[in-house]
């Protein structure tokens, strides 16, 4: 079972059930950081991100509109890039974790590895930060305007600039 991520022994404290399945079948199917999966894991962000705006543009409350802004303030400042990667994920896990779609959850879950290493490839870049500000602004200018075209838009926009952003990175991968 601990083959399959569902127990972990500790030595000297036991085995204790966890639940690393869902990583460890991403893994196993290839959704490994590398060159070539970078195109394909973009355009699952692109259906997965673009599919969700769709769900929740007009629903978002000022709480969870503020909590957004505080994350893209952060792309705006001068920070550690470890700062920008986490501002980075919190954006988009708090609009996905909006639908209370366990699923939806689930798979941001099993790709929150590769999502992190590319992210910290990018960020290490002060002009792709400056583009994930830029981004991060319009779409949550369309969130509070609750304009539908202009959120589709500016999700598309985002992971069209990010898929440009990886051909940068691209040779750093095996």
């Amino acid at each position: 079972m601990a083959a399959y991520g569902i127990v972990e022994s500790r030595q000297g404290n036991g085995t204790f059930i966890v639940d690393y399945t869902a990583k460890n079948f991403f893994e196993f199917m290839g959704f490994f950081p590398d060159k070539e999966n970078l195109d394909n894991f973009i355009e699952l962000r692109r259906v997965i991100e673009v599919g969700n705006i769709i769900s929740i543009y007009d629903q978002l409350s000022d709480d969870v509109l503020n909590a957004l802004a505080n994350t893209v303030r952060i792309l705006s400042e001068d920070r550690p890039v470890d700062e920008y990667v986490e501002a980075d994920m919190a954006f988009h896990n708090i609009l996905l974790s909006y639908t209370q779609n366990p699923m939806i959850g689930q798979i941001n879950n099993m790709i929150e590895t590769m999502r992190k290493d590319l992210l910290y490839r990018l960020f290490c870049h002060s002009a792709i930060v400056e583009d994930a500000y830029e981004a991060h602004t319009e779409i949550l200018n369309a969130l509070r305007n609750k304009d539908f075209d202009r959120c589709i838009r500016a999700v598309v926009d985002h992971i069209d600039t990010t898929k440009i952003h990886t051909k940068t990175v691209a040779k750093e991968y095996r």
